[in-house]
């Protein structure tokens, strides 16, 4: 994720490029399967949360340090937001990376970046 975001590109297209590499490498493990088939909290969602939340933090730190990002964001709740939308895009796969790109264009940039800063839709 971090390496994705020093990448060139505008924040978009690097906060784009961060999430769905994340999703499409996310390993095949049975505490990570386990995550995204039960309802409630399990063993798994604790040990995903422990293994990506200080790192999803650190990540989502730069991006809110950037002038681009929508102003007035906290970054405890954006994290928490991420990891969420994070767990239902790995519980979705397999993804088509083309896909799985437009999925993120329109309903995750649209949160982290104001309208203006944002190229369109498709693409």
């Amino acid at each position: 994720g971090l390496q994705a975001l020093m990448e060139p590109g505008d924040l978009a297209t690097r906060v784009e490029r961060a999430m769905s590499r994340g999703v499409m490498d996310a390993p095949r493990q049975r505490w990570l399967e386990d995550v995204f088939t039960h309802s409630v909290p399990s063993m798994g969602y604790s040990i995903f949360n422990m293994t990506y939340r200080k790192r999803t933090q650190a990540v989502l730190q730069l991006v809110l340090q950037s002038g681009d990002v929508r102003p007035g964001l906290d970054l405890d709740a954006v994290v928490d937001w991420v990891m969420r939308e994070m767990v239902f895009l790995i519980s979705r796969r397999p993804w088509d990376e083309a896909r799985l790109r437009e999925h993120i264009r329109r309903f995750v940039l649209p949160v982290l970046i104001p309208d203006g800063l944002r190229g369109p839709d498709v693409g």
